[in-house]
């Protein structure tokens, strides 16, 4: 990821997290966690009172992302699962990411996914949805980095960029507020969509 980005991989994974406004003690959870990098990172911002889970499809990548853990001593579980079934107890969490994940799955998994996040995430806490997106401007986005990565992208068996629209409109639908869609790298090639639980949801 770094060679495909032009070192602005580390860039990314920090604006995604300033996105969650982290505080120590949080616990947090990284659905689609990879071998790990973001959750680490995250570590940072928590600390030691702060508790971190990842839930990864692939073994291989889950595997990985324990032995990272290890080698840093960070105190992480990484369970295999899937982002449609979340293996937690209701509002488990203070911030929720997932991160470079939706284009892979199809709109009913989507929006099974956000209601899982939902599901788990404490009253107040924060979802930060981050994936490719149309560009607003291809003129500055095929100057960027990012451009290169999700070009190749679109040759893979992945879905549709991210519908801003319609993940703002299930997210405001099951209680979130202050729903905001950001952009990053030039001409906006990578989104996000953040959205608060609602202090006065009902816990479901």
């Amino acid at each position: 990821a770094q060679v495909c980005m032009l070192g602005r991989e580390r860039q990314l994974r920090q604006w995604t997290l300033d996105l969650a406004r982290l505080q120590p003690g949080n616990a947090v959870l990284d659905v689609g966690c990879g071998t790990g990098t973001l959750l680490l990172a995250a570590a940072e911002r928590v600390g030691s009172s702060g508790a971190l889970r990842g839930i990864e499809l692939s073994k291989e990548m889950a595997a990985h992302a324990r032995n990272k853990a290890e080698a840093h001593r960070v105190p992480l579980e990484v369970v295999e699962g899937s982002a449609d079934s979340l293996p937690y107890p209701p509002a488990s969490f203070d911030a929720i990411f997932c991160t470079l994940v939706f284009h892979h799955l199809r709109q009913t998994m989507q929006e099974t996914a956000i209601r899982e996040m939902r599901r788990v995430l404490r009253l107040g806490g924060r979802v930060v949805i981050v994936d490719w997106q149309r560009p607003s401007s291809f003129a500055r986005a095929i100057f960027s980095p990012l451009f290169l990565v999700n070009f190749l992208h679109s040759f893979g068996p992945s879905r549709p960029p991210m519908d801003v629209q319609s993940i703002e409109s299930l997210m405001r639908e099951i209680g979130f507020e202050d729903l905001a869609h950001c952009s990053f790298g030039a001409g906006g090639v990578v989104g996000a969509v953040v959205g608060r639980l609602a202090s006065g949801t009902a816990i479901i």
